[in-house]
C-alpha cells in the first residue's frame, strides 16, 4: 500500500476518461467486482465504453485518476433531473481505486473532484451505492468521512433473462 502524504495527493491528475483508458479500466472493474463480489458483465462493459466518455452537454462522464503517469482510480458521476420531487440528483459509481493505492488519499482526491464537479452542475443531493462486503462497515465510515450519510438501504436481484423467455413451439 502507497502511504498517504501531502505529495501523492498534490501529484494526482484527475481528467475525464478517454479510449485509451479502456484496458486499465476494464482491469480495475474485475479486480474491484471479485473484492466486492459484485455482479460484473465484461461484454456490457466493452458495449457500454461511449458512455463513458466526456460529451459536452451530458450529464455524464468517467472520471480517472494519474499518479506520475499510471492510471490508478476511476468514478462514474451523472447527474440526474427526473426524480419526483424535481431534484437534481448526482450519482458517484463504478468507483474503484487500484489496491496497492487504497488508504492513499487518491480516492478522495478523485471523490472531491467528482463532488465539485456535480455540484457545479447543479446537485442538490449526491448519492453513492456502498457494496455490502467484504467490509461495508469501513466503506461506510470512509464515505462519512467526507460528508455523506446513510439514508437508503438498496436491495439487489441479478435477472436470469434465459428464465424469462417463453418456451418455443418447437
Amino acid at each position: 500500500m502507497i502511504e498517504i502524504t501531502d505529495d501523492i495527493t498534490s501529484r494526482v491528475l484527475i481528467r475525464n476518461y478517454r479510449k485509451s483508458d479502456y484496458d486499465e479500466t476494464l482491469s480495475m472493474m474485475e479486480e474491484m467486482s471479485e473484492v466486492f463480489s459484485f455482479y460484473f458483465d465484461k461484454d456490457k462493459w466493452n458495449e457500454s465504453a461511449g458512455l463513458r466518455l466526456f460529451q459536452p452537454g451530458y450529464s455524464r462522464t468517467t472520471l480517472v485518476a494519474e499518479l506520475d503517469g499510471k492510471l490508478v482510480a476511476m468514478g462514474f458521476i451523472e447527474l440526474t433531473t427526473n426524480t419526483p420531487d424535481g431534484l437534481n440528483i448526482g450519482y458517484l459509481s463504478n468507483w474503484g481505486v487500484k489496491s496497492e493505492y487504497r488508504g492513499s488519499g487518491v480516492g478522495k482526491a478523485l471523490a472531491d473532484k467528482a463532488i465539485a464537479m456535480l455540484t457545479a452542475m447543479g446537485a442538490d443531493l449526491i448519492r453513492i451505492k456502498i457494496a455490502t462486503t467484504p467490509d461495508p462497515e469501513k466503506m461506510l465510515k470512509m464515505v462519512e468521512s467526507i460528508g455523506f450519510e446513510p439514508r437508503y438501504i438498496t436491495v439487489e436481484k441479478k435477472v436470469d433473462k434465459e428464465a424469462m423467455k417463453p418456451p418455443s413451439d418447437s
